[in-house]
């Protein structure tokens, strides 16, 4: 909710001072030890509703079913705008079930300030999070960084020559083979959301094609250049890169350079500062994954980017994990995508939405034999819940057949990366859903200008009381 913040130091990180932390941040630095301790009171004092508030609400709310089950029982007509209301009701419901002891509208979050192991770590959480892209590019400052933990570094060895002029890297090795290379997302990173955004757009992308089991966040592609164009602002990565750094520039993968970036501004002094810094921190955040290997995956992504590939197999290189860690502001609602990398799987709790849109259009549906003014707008009112029953149906059961089988797993990433696809569901399918729905609030209303006489009657209670 952004209710820790973070005091930055405005020499290397460009923000007005204070950034805030996102439940990913919050994760990292309670791993870390770092997360400092706040009494349950001071969370408490951030909720400006207290329990009997949100009771009140919860029976006001109840009330209304529990009427409109009453008119159902004595056989009294129900209004279409009762049935729309007892939906949102029990969404009401679910609401606050979930953010029953959620604080509310924090104005005065806590503040961590600026301490002596803060800068490191916090120079390391710019670097991998969106605030650090330029524009949309989705390309972070960590990307093309590998990095080697201190148990594999070696002694200082003759690094690549470097052509400026040319903006090219030379490797006086061998040709790199053309192989598929496998790569493994931190859980939540934006590779695991959309592989091609981290790996880029090479000359051709594969997801599964050996037909070895996997899970979803694994994906490949065939990378066949004998020599790779760097982008000519991480040159100063080979002058300035010792033995010494965990974090260093790929000879063979630079993601600036391939054509769907087009920032390539000089690093700047703070730039190159940041990524000093976060040459520390991410030596603490492995050697505390070495204690507890089970976090590994929420931190670092594997790949056989940027390696020599010989024969059949290659050594994986390690990328540090690209998560939104901090945040200018917290989104009030950061998207689906965002809740797999808290943990939450996300195909999962898609099939629950698309379930709660299924139960939406069912509930509507149990109008078919109500009064409506029209014998059409009854036929318009039962096809736009059907529409909205049957793809909330449909979508949990694809997201849930995608979690057990490979080839619906398959199909999900080509329905995601299909760009005639994705126009056909933004210009016809998107609208159509959209406007079933409007449909069914709005006939809610309107359908008010002719009922039956019975309407205005009330429930008679005393039928369900004990009397002689």
């Amino acid at each position: 909710m952004g209710g820790i913040r973070l005091q930055t130091n405005s020499e290397f990180i460009p923000t007005h001072g204070r950034l805030s932390l996102t439940a990913e941040g919050v994760r990292m630095l309670s791993f870390l030890g770092r997360l400092p301790e706040i009494d349950e009171g001071q969370i408490e004092d951030k909720s400006k509703a207290d329990g009997l508030a949100k009771f009140l609400v919860v029976l006001q709310a109840g009330w209304m079913i529990i009427q409109t089950l009453a008119r159902v029982h004595q056989k009294l007509p129900v209004t279409l705008l009762e049935i729309n209301t007892m939906g949102h009701v029990v969404c009401a419901f679910a609401l606050y079930g979930l953010w029953w002891s959620k604080p509310l509208d924090i104005k005065d979050p806590t503040m961590i300030s600026n301490e002596s192991w803060q800068d490191p770590l916090v120079s390391l959480m710019w670097m991998c999070s969106p605030i650090c892209w330029h524009n949309d590019d989705f390309i972070s400052e960590i990307r093309c960084l590998q990095y080697t933990p201190p148990s594999e570094r070696n002694a200082p060895s003759k690094s690549p020559s470097v052509n400026i002029e040319e903006n090219s890297i030379n490797t006086p090795s061998s040709p790199i083979e053309r192989k598929p290379q496998k790569t493994h997302f931190s859980v939540g990173s934006i590779g695991a959301q959309d592989p091609i955004k981290f790996i880029g757009p090479l000359e051709q992308f594969q997801q599964g094609t050996d037909g070895k089991a996997m899970d979803h966040n694994v994906g490949y592609v065939v990378h066949g250049k004998k020599s790779f164009k760097m982008a000519r602002e991480h040159a100063i990565f080979f002058q300035l890169q010792k033995a010494h750094h965990g974090l260093h520039h790929s000879a063979v993968y630079c993601r600036r350079a391939l054509r769907d970036c087009d920032f390539h501004e000089e690093l700047s002094s703070a730039a190159i500062k940041r990524w000093k810094l976060a040459c520390l921190a991410v030596d603490d955040l492995w050697n505390a994954c070495e204690k507890r290997p089970e976090f590994t995956d929420y931190f670092f992504t594997l790949s056989t980017l940027g390696s020599k590939i010989k024969d059949d197999s290659a050594m994986a290189t390690k990328f540090v994990g690209e998560l939104a860690y901090v945040a200018d502001h917290v989104p009030n609602f950061p998207g689906l995508g965002y809740l797999g990398s808290v943990n939450v799987h996300r195909d999962a709790l898609k099939s629950v939405v698309a379930f709660a849109g299924a139960a939406y259009g069912g509930l509507h549906l149990a109008a078919w034999n109500d009064f409506f003014p029209t014998v059409a707008e009854r036929w318009l009112w039962m096809s736009c819940a059907l529409a909205t029953g049957a793809s909330g149906v449909l979508l949990a059961l694809f997201f849930l057949a995608s979690q057990k089988v490979k080839a619906f797993e398959y199909l999900e990433h080509f329905i995601r990366n299909s760009k005639a696809i994705k126009w056909t569901s933004a210009s016809i399918i998107t609208p159509l859903f959209l406007t079933a729905r409007i449909f069914i609030v709005v006939e809610a209303f309107i359908s008010l200008r002719r009922q039956p006489e019975d309407i205005y009657k009330t429930p008679e209670w005393s039928e369900y009381l004990p009397h002689l």
